[in-house]
């Protein structure tokens, strides 16, 4: 049920405290656009919306259109739970802020859960070792892949210093590099080849 979440993730690379963090009123899907202005975390008052660290992190984002289904998906199965617990009597909260995300008695979503249902997931499908953060991460090197500029992927993962981009850029397989290392391995099994170019190299140059 939390699949839209994991979409917000791999596709905006968002943390899992902002995906918990999202309202409804923070999300528009008929011009397709997401605003990041908050973050759900524990504090010694306990479990609340806090803002973003720096003015970087809060920033309006393009919502990709493979999320709008779910998440109008998402905001229906909300209702329907409210009506089913209240029809049959049982607790039911009524989140003053209206959070996107929510468990199935309507409090707002936990990134603690969020982080223990991808861990079912992945032991689920035998997907190996993986972690949200894992997932931006992932997300950023996509678009090294895609060649999205530096200042394109900063603005989409809403780093604070472009050395932090930089730094997904330099850890990234660069096609180009892959490219160079594929032609350098087709070169060293053409034996005749490599002795053309050692000739043209050693050639003695002529007036």
């Amino acid at each position: 049920m939390y699949y839209p979440a994991f979409l917000l993730v791999c596709l905006l690379g968002l943390w899992r405290a902002e995906v918990c963090g999202l309202r409804w009123v923070d999300i528009d899907l008929e011009n397709r656009v997401v605003w990041i202005e908050q973050q759900r975390q524990r504090t010694s008052a306990g479990t609340v919306d806090v803002d973003l660290k720096s003015e970087t992190s809060k920033a309006p984002l393009p919502l990709p259109a493979q999320c709008i289904a779910p998440l109008r998906w998402t905001r229906m199965r909300t209702a329907w739970l409210r009506e089913r617990a209240i029809g049959r009597g049982r607790a039911w909260f009524d989140d003053p802020e209206d959070h996107v995300f929510v468990t199935r008695t309507g409090r707002p979503l936990l990134a603690e859960n969020l982080y223990l249902t991808l861990k079912r997931v992945i032991k689920a499908e035998e997907l190996g070792r993986m972690n949200l953060k894992g997932l931006r991460k992932s997300c950023g090197t996509l678009l090294v892949h895609l060649k999205a500029h530096p200042r394109v992927i900063k603005a989409i993962l809403r780093h604070s210093r472009i050395a932090t981009t930089l730094d997904i850029y330099a850890e990234a397989l660069d096609p180009d590099v892959i490219e160079a290392v594929a032609q350098l391995d087709r070169l060293l099994r053409q034996p005749a080849r490599i002795r053309q170019l050692e000739a043209a190299h050693t050639a003695p140059e002529t007036d």
